[in-house]
């Protein structure tokens, strides 16, 4: 079994509507990882404003992280926003929603390695997104899951997943879900960890036991005349 990973862009119009993508990763797409900022084309911009995203499953996992911060103002101008989401995007000046779309649907069969999104709040300028689209036999589970992290100490376990994962990545964040806020009140960061796997055996081989050869038969003839 194997693992297909695929890594491309593709461009969100200004414009509502379906917007499907073809990855050609050469298998279905079990989990989906996007990326992005405002603008078509490579360089540096003024303020900082962005956007990574999970989607897993059959369009209801997803979740968005998206920042928006202005360059040289005071006071400071920042937002966040968590939704879930595939794509959101804010807007320079005091924070608002620019920009969103939906999960819609991972293909199959024919459309094997194609996703769908819907973009339901269109852009005032197009931009490119970023994604990696993972794959194949050898991934059996992914799943995006939502958890409220008490103020407590302590160990906290998830059991929403149905599997035991061997990866995970977080966005922890106080933003919670809804609207753009100011950063001063709201913090935000991303981990991922991975579970421990027992290394192989480095003990040297058992020697191989030989067995020594039966001992030779003598045949004694005995001539009598």
């Amino acid at each position: 079994m194997a693992i297909k990973v695929k890594k491309g862009t593709f461009t969100v119009p200004a414009a509502t509507g379906a917007l499907e993508v073809a990855t050609g990763l050469g298998a279905d797409v079990k989990l989906l990882i996007l990326w992005g900022a405002p603008g078509t084309v490579e360089g540096f911009q003024a303020h900082n404003r962005g956007f990574h995203s999970f989607l897993t499953g059959t369009g209801t996992e997803q979740v968005c992280l998206a920042w928006a911060s202005d360059d040289a103002v005071t006071p400071a101008n920042v937002g966040r926003r968590l939704a879930e989401q595939a794509i959101s995007l804010l807007s320079n000046g005091t924070p608002t929603l620019d920009a969103e779309a939906a999960f819609t649907s991972f293909g199959t069969g024919a459309d094997s390695g194609k996703f769908t999104l819907n973009v339901t709040d269109a852009p005032a300028a197009s931009f490119t997104v970023h994604y990696l689209a993972v794959g194949g036999d050898g991934l059996l589970n992914a799943k995006v899951l939502k958890k409220n992290i008490s103020t407590g100490t302590g160990t906290e376990a998830e059991t929403g997943a149905g599997f035991q994962p061997t990866h995970a990545i977080a966005i922890p964040t106080s933003t919670g879900s809804g609207a753009a806020v100011p950063a001063a009140k709201r913090r935000c960061s991303t981990s991922a960890s991975a579970r421990p796997t027992a290394p192989p055996s480095s003990a040297p081989p058992s020697p191989r036991t030989t067995r020594a050869p039966p001992p030779t038969r003598t045949s004694r003839t005995s001539r009598r005349s």
